[in-house]
């Protein structure tokens, strides 16, 4: 297909998107296509997928003539070929060459250029008292009569094209520093006075109906349709009449952020693939000015194609509810490798970090996320953007939030993000640093292990259900009451701590998790450490509220074995007839069975278990494994559980003996079984299920942040609620 037919295929993407099926046609795809192509169509999830990854390979593969098979195979979509075939005639028909075009401008258009791009940079660097000087030089010069009406000829339209351009930087500038809304200003009105006296009156009308459309929309977002059609559409039109130069491809820009913003608002994938195309347009128009033009404005479409792959809108904000596939995750990167961040703005190095940051986000590192969050945040300080300042400060506290969230500190937490907030200039030397962020929000695991207290929840409940059974010889509790008491009590203690740590309450659980790349190794210790401690606790816990009853029923004598035995109300022994590989086995069985059922409640790729729900879930199968494995030696299935109330036995009186029963063939199965078992389970899932599944990766904000919202003024929250987004910058 030659450039015109891939354009219109292109084009029509959202519409073919929205009927069309590749799967329908594949016995056609299979003679055009190449075999592998057909094979990895069949393996996406989702319908919309397929038709992009089949869109992606046709304009590599096919021809014009292939297409048409494909959407006249079985007469399925023969109504796609008339429309693809009405677009490609009209498009031929009213191409303009760019070697015509050009012949629109004057030859003092470099220069202006040049000089317009200047002012950019002054707003995109903060650079504000050059930017002022520039433009107040000829402001006045312009509104100075006795000196313009003097100027003759060609002198008096450089001067004007010049007002324009400085007129049209304003136009940023004031959205980036100022936060003011161009309705408000004169700014808009003098760009429309100049425009019979420029050299080019269709390129400044054009920018006019995009600068005011960007402009109403961020006024009234409720006018969003009525303005896109009345203004950024009519200046798209304006786009025929010039050639491809830096101006036209704003409007593309602007067109872009329009869009972005409704994508944002409406979550409409449909809207996805027009961006896409929207910016090859924008790309392809400022490509066609000078080197350094082309240059920056490419560097900020690449970053803008970052942030859409990522979920990421217009001021840096997480796009709820969106979907990020692998693809969108690994083009991200490819196009993050392909920027030099020297030659960036500050602007737009915070657009880089802030993409990055995401990165780090969806792969839960969360001390890099929030190292490249700060690093955002210190360049639009630098820049004196106030919305990028404010947004990228709750960035920062929704991952100091998830890592460092510690309730009796939220205080001075929010004095850093009020100092992050302070729109006042600094130097880099003055900033706060990330360690000094630390040093006020410590981490949480480190300060104070959750898992201490879920443990002891957990555990405290499991071995008083055991404890009263057994010391009232099944007069008040039997094994039914066990089971569902230990279900019960893993229940309440992931209810506890699973939105902190994920509720790790196992060792084996815990060591499987990281084995299969879902918990970061360097917490496996620290977890494994509060789930055995709080395990011991538990034990001296359960020891000292039923010691009258312990003398009562055993008269003070503790015992191992035996009809008045009490060391199985903390730890688990096995029958006489359970051979050490029989216990072994039963072990490795029921944990692995444990790890199975656990991974499959908490896939969210999976049947979409509530979150609130999962608790309830996962201690259903702590019961039903006691109802069903309990017979031989008792279900441990969890190292910590049965290892550190064997360790408190052992010095609160039963003595040695709770090590060398069974000739000490015993008490090592519940410490490494469950351990083998759960490693085993973990990846059996994998292999069987998880590694089947499309790799989507779900990303939502589900922080809440009413705590900080709530001490912010009425005028800093009113910034946090109310984002009207500029399409200016």
């Amino acid at each position: 297909m030659d450039a015109t037919e891939q354009d219109v295929i292109k084009e029509m993407l959202p519409r073919i998107v929205e009927d069309f099926d590749p799967l329908y046609i594949l016995p056609c795809l299979y003679k055009l296509l190449p075999t592998q192509v057909c094979s990895k169509l069949r393996t996406f999830r989702y319908r919309q997928e397929k038709v992009y990854y089949f869109i992606e390979n046709a304009l590599n593969y096919l021809t014009l003539d292939d297409v048409y098979k494909v959407f006249s195979y079985q007469d399925a979509y023969i109504f796609l070929i008339d429309e693809i075939q009405k677009k490609i005639q009209r498009s031929k028909k009213d191409e303009v060459h760019y070697a015509i075009k050009i012949k629109l401008f004057t030859k003092d258009r470099r220069e202006l250029v040049e000089f317009r791009h200047r002012l950019k940079i002054y707003s995109l660097t903060g650079n504000q008292i050059s930017f002022d000087k520039e433009v107040n030089d000829v402001v006045k010069k312009w509104t100075d009569k006795s000196y313009s009406e003097k100027l003759v000829g060609n002198e008096r339209v450089k001067l004007a094209d010049r007002y324009f351009f400085v007129r049209d930087a304003q136009c940023e500038n004031m959205r980036l520093k100022y936060e003011r809304n161009l309705l408000c200003t004169d700014v808009l009105s003098e760009i429309k006075k100049v425009t019979p006296f420029t050299s080019n009156p269709v390129l400044v009308s054009m920018m006019y109906l995009a600068r005011k459309g960007s402009a109403m929309i961020m006024s009234d977002p409720a006018l969003r349709e009525e303005v896109y059609k009345k203004y950024i559409e009519t200046a798209e039109h304006y786009v025929d009449h010039l050639p491809a130069c830096r101006e036209t491809g704003l409007v593309f820009y602007i067109k872009y952020n329009f869009l972005c913003l409704e994508y944002e608002q409406t979550r409409d994938s449909s809207l996805k693939p027009i961006l896409f195309a929207t910016a090859e347009k924008a790309i392809d128009h400022f490509c066609r000015e000078y080197p350094k033009v082309a240059s920056d404005f490419h560097n900020i479409f690449f970053i803008k194609l970052i942030h859409l792959h990522l979920g990421i809108g217009v001021l840096g904000n997480n796009i709820d509810g969106v979907s990020i596939t692998s693809r969108d995750i690994e083009s991200a990167e490819e196009l993050l490798s392909k920027l030099n961040d020297r030659e960036l703005s500050d602007r737009w190095k915070w657009g880089l970090y802030i993409a990055k940051s995401k990165i780090f986000l969806i792969n839960k590192d969360f001390q890099n996320a929030l190292e490249y969050a700060y690093k955002a945040y210190k360049h639009a300080l630098q820049g004196s953007f106030k919305r990028e300042i404010m947004v990228t400060a709750e960035t920062i506290h929704n991952l100091s939030y998830r890592k460092y969230w510690i309730i009796n500190n939220l205080d001075e937490v929010n004095d850093v993000i009020t100092l992050l907030s302070d729109n006042t200039k600094m130097p880099d030397d003055q900033l706060p640093s990330l360690d000094d962020i630390q040093a006020i929000v410590p981490d949480y695991d480190l300060l104070r292990n959750q898992n201490l207290i879920d443990y002891k929840t957990y555990h405290v409940f499991g071995d008083g259900s055991v404890a009263q059974a057994v010391l009232s010889r099944d007069g008040v509790g039997n094994h039914s009451s066990i089971h569902w008491s230990w279900g019960l009590a893993v229940t309440m203690g992931v209810y506890i701590s699973g939105g902190i740590s994920g509720g790790h309450l196992n060792p084996a659980v815990t060591v499987a998790m990281a084995c299969i790349k879902k918990v970061p190794w360097k917490k496996v210790p620290l977890y494994m450490l509060g789930q055995y401690l709080g395990s011991f606790v538990a034990s001296a816990v359960i020891y000292f509220v039923y010691y009258d009853a312990l003398n009562e029923y055993d008269g003070g004598t503790r015992m191992v074995s035996g009809p008045n035995a009490t060391a199985g109300i903390w730890s688990t022994y096995p029958q006489q007839f359970a051979s050490v590989a029989t216990c072994f086995g039963d072990q490795l069985l029921a944990t692995g069975m444990l790890l199975i059922c656990i991974l499959a409640i908490t896939d969210e790729r999976n049947m979409e278990t509530p979150k609130g729900l999962m608790p309830i879930a996962i201690g259903l199968i702590v019961t039903v494994i006691g109802m069903t494995y309990h017979l031989n030696c008792g279900y441990a299935i969890n190292p910590a559980r049965d290892l550190a109330p064997r360790i408190f036995t052992s010095v609160a009186g039963w003595g040695v003996g709770v090590f060398s029963y069974n000739d000490y063939k015993y008490f090592w199965i519940p410490i490494l079984g469950p351990h083998v078992g759960a490693i085993l389970g973990a990846f059996l899932y994998q292999i069987l299920i998880g590694f089947h599944w499309p790799e989507v990766v779900e990303i939502s904000s589900d922080i809440q942040i009413q705590e900080m919202n709530d001490k912010f003024s009425e005028k800093e929250k009113e910034v946090y609620t109310n984002r009207g987004i500029s399409q200016d910058s």
